[in-house]
């Protein structure tokens, strides 16, 4: 199954991506912040998003989610499950942490049988 942009936002908020529906290849990040212009970031080009949904340059016309808006989006984007989430997200410094060990013990090996190859 196929998830289109607007459908990983509330129903009540996906007006605000229907532009960016048929863009969503091109966007690479989108910045919601309490109070503060929405963003979609494509490549390096920085637009702000309206509220019909249109694009614009201008940061005066941007919709500015408030706080209840992100918290639904939040929401639903966790699917309701923000503690579930919040484990995933606090266990990835662990598993960093883990691949950076067997990839520093990886390179040690392969160092100490070059260092022998050359004796």
């Amino acid at each position: 199954m196929n998830t289109s942009l607007t459908d990983i936002f509330p129903a009540a908020y996906r007006i605000y991506f229907k532009t960016a529906e048929g863009r969503a290849r091109q966007v690479s990040e989108i910045r919601l912040r309490t109070s503060r212009p929405a963003i979609l970031m494509e490549g390096s080009r920085e637009v702000f998003l309206r509220e019909d949904g249109a694009y614009t340059e201008h940061m005066d016309q941007a919709w500015r989610p408030d706080r209840q808006a992100l918290s639904e989006i939040v929401s639903h984007l966790c699917q309701y499950s923000l503690y579930a989430y919040e484990d995933e997200l606090l266990s990835l410094p662990r598993e960093i942490d883990d691949v950076n060990m067997d990839l520093m013990l990886a390179t040690m090996v392969v160092c100490y049988d070059r260092l022998k190859a050359n004796e």
